[in-house]
């Protein structure tokens, strides 16, 4: 029996798409190919020690179950209407991941913020938030180069506010979430590049000389 995993918003490093339930689980929904002597198909989620985590069952080749954010086996089997089993399927692994940060709507036009560096005033800070992720307890941060070939910083947070401090360029910045064993989201790519512009010195003083100067005559301070 082939399984085909289709999940429902894109939240799994898999091939998969998930969404995620009021508790923190990941809502999945499964499809495989039908067999003319299925009555009753029946699906095992085992944990990594392989013990069964949760048995689902359905009477068509989809179904929907809901698990925290973990590594995961699965396997089928079908069962006919004389109540005669399949042999089960081999073992797929699921890797279920949690939500990849959202930017609060009000910062979507200006995700990036600027405040002074109070130890290094020649270079500025840039601060970034995000809303909370359930089951998350770090999030990565990552500076990219503009074209997005090169991660050129790498940050670990356990805040949803996060300082750091650039040199001039321009850059494309992404957030996910780590949930259990590091299990990590997709990217969220901040949808503005960061652009930093080199200090400029300001301009120079220009004063008129004394009235006692020959007239037009200036000085620069």
């Amino acid at each position: 029996m082939k399984f085909l995993f289709l999940i429902l918003v894109s939240l799994c490093l898999c091939n998969f798409s998930t969404a995620q339930t009021r508790a923190g689980d990941v809502s999945i929904e499964m499809q495989w190919e039908e067999s003319k002597n299925a009555a009753t198909y029946e699906i095992q989620i085992l944990d990594q020690n392989k013990k069964v985590f949760k048995t689902v069952k359905s009477k068509t080749s989809q179904i929907k179950f809901s698990v925290p954010i973990n590594r995961y086996k699965i396997r089928g089997r079908y069962i006919t209407k004389w109540g005669n089993q399949s042999p089960w399927s081999s073992e797929e692994a699921l890797e279920v991941a949690p939500p990849k940060p959202k930017i609060p709507a009000e910062s979507l036009k200006d995700p990036f913020e600027f405040v002074s560096n109070k130890e290094k005033p020649s270079q500025r800070m840039v601060k970034l938030n995000w809303k909370p992720v359930d089951q998350v307890a770090k999030y990565k941060v990552r500076i990219y180069s503009k074209d997005k070939k090169t991660i050129l910083k790498e940050f670990e947070t356990d805040k949803t506010t996060f300082e750091f401090e650039v040199t001039p360029g321009e850059f494309v910045v992404s957030i996910s979430s780590l949930g259990p064993q590091n299990i990590e989201s997709n990217e969220l790519f901040i949808p503005k590049t960061l652009k930093i512009e080199k200090n400029k010195l300001p301009p120079p003083e220009i004063e008129k000389v004394a009235e006692d100067k020959k007239p037009g005559q200036f000085q620069i301070q």
